[in-house]
């Protein structure tokens, strides 16, 4: 579906990369040379028998293997979605603990309007709205440099930076991104997490547990989180694609060079070979992502492994 939706869209790789000035023949040999002269469905059996090999093909726009592409840009998104992630569930799971516990009080209700409308919120709206607010915002307002937070790319540009320095700089560069993912995910997690926990509150040897007299942090950590733990690891392994694939719009906002602005380029350029790469290599971290968590299960819930 994909290398037929990728081809339905106006124009193709020749005419975005043959020049201005070009002619038509110009135009026709190269699609041609990048063999899109042929039908669509010799053009897909070229592609999935070189997949079958192995290999991805090359790269229309960059000319270079697509696997040497992806092998670029995937640390970058692994880094950056791989922090969002786990702060993702280390701030929304006891945050869903806390609605919870204190279900149809007013700090529910005020956890529940702060994380649907951050949920709801598109991301690139807010990565735009930071960008505004810490960076073009902390500039006219006067805040000291140490407030004001880059918004564009991986390190500063033209500085020479090293060791701690340069690390620092990266870091700076990441606070909005990472804020960014993390927040609208743990916003999601978040209400997944009320629900469970709300779950388990309403069973018997809960209200068992509590008349017994035992403490409520006792009981939340280790009865009441020992029993969602098994959902919170499927999810988490079922959102480890998305670390790599659901930065898309936040990578191609602040620059980053990852899987994310690789795709918006490659989909722009209509550089066929790069789109598809990618979506084979989501495919795969989606069948893997799956895989773990059916194996992790029995290891966390024995009861499961009957």
């Amino acid at each position: 579906m994909t290398f037929v939706l990728v081809r339905l869209a106006p124009g193709d790789a020749a005419v975005f990369l043959v020049p201005p000035s070009a002619s038509a023949h110009d135009a026709a040999r190269l699609r041609v040379e990048l063999g899109l002269d042929r039908s669509l469905a010799v053009q897909y059996a070229r592609w999935i028998a070189g997949v079958l090999r192995g290999d991805l093909g090359e790269s229309f726009a960059l000319r270079r293997p697509v696997a040497a592409v992806l092998a670029d840009a995937i640390p970058i998104s692994l880094g950056l979605g791989g922090i969002a992630l786990l702060l993702t569930f280390i701030v929304g799971v006891p945050v869903g603990i806390v609605q919870a516990a204190r279900r149809g009080g007013a700090v529910d209700r005020l956890l529940t309007v702060v994380t649907t409308a951050v949920y709801a919120a598109p991301s690139y709206w807010l990565a735009l709205a930071l960008v505004a607010v810490f960076t073009y915002g902390a500039v006219a307002w006067g805040l000291p440099a140490s407030m004001r937070l880059p918004a564009f790319g991986v390190h500063s540009p033209g500085a020479d930076l090293r060791g701690a320095t340069r690390l620092l700089d990266l870091a700076r560069h990441a606070v909005l991104p990472v804020f960014i993912l993390a927040a609208v995910g743990a916003a999601g997690i978040a209400r997944y997490a009320r629900t469970s926990v709300a779950d388990v509150l309403a069973q018997e040897w809960v209200r068992t547990a509590r008349a017994k007299g035992v403490a409520p942090p006792a009981l939340y950590l280790r009865h009441v989180l020992a029993n969602i733990l098994p959902a919170m690891v499927v999810l988490f392994a079922l959102s480890l694609p998305g670390v790599v694939a659901g930065s898309i719009f936040v990578e191609a906002i602040f620059a980053w060079p990852g899987m994310g602005r690789v795709m918006v380029s490659a989909i722009a350029a209509r550089d066929y070979p790069v789109v598809m790469g990618a979506t084979i290599l989501y495919a795969t971290l989606v069948v893997f992502a799956n895989l773990a968590a059916d194996m992790a299960l029995p290891l966390l819930d024995p009861r499961r492994a009957r």
